[in-house]
C-alpha cells in the first residue's frame, strides 16, 4: 500500500516540477530577448535619456541641412528675405 501512494506522490510533484521548469524557461528567454533589444538599441544610438535637454533646445537638430533653422540661415544668405524678416522668423522658431 505504501508503494501506492509514493508512486501517486511523485507523479503529483512531477506536474508541478514540469510546470516550474516552463516558468522558469519563459523567464530565462523573456530576459535574453530583453536585452538583444536593449543592446540592439544601444548600437543604433537609441540611448534612454540621451535626447532629453538637447532635443527640447533643438528640436530639429537631427534634420541637419533641411532642419528650419539651416533654411532660414540660407534665405537670408541667398538675399530672398531682408535681416529683419530673418530676425522675426527666427523668434517664431525659438518658440
Amino acid at each position: 500500500m505504501m508503494w501506492g501512494y509514493d508512486d501517486q506522490f511523485h507523479q503529483n510533484n512531477h506536474g508541478w516540477l514540469m510546470a516550474g521548469m516552463g516558468i522558469f524557461w519563459l523567464i530565462v528567454i523573456g530576459v535574453v530577448i530583453w536585452l538583444v533589444v536593449r543592446l540592439s538599441d544601444r548600437r543604433l544610438g537609441h540611448h534612454p535619456g540621451h535626447h532629453g535637454e538637447h532635443a527640447m533646445k533643438h528640436p530639429d537638430a537631427h534634420l541637419g541641412e533641411n532642419s528650419p533653422r539651416a533654411i532660414l540661415d540660407r534665405r537670408l544668405v541667398n538675399g530672398e528675405i531682408d535681416a529683419e524678416k530673418y530676425a522675426e522668423i527666427k523668434k517664431l522658431l525659438e518658440l
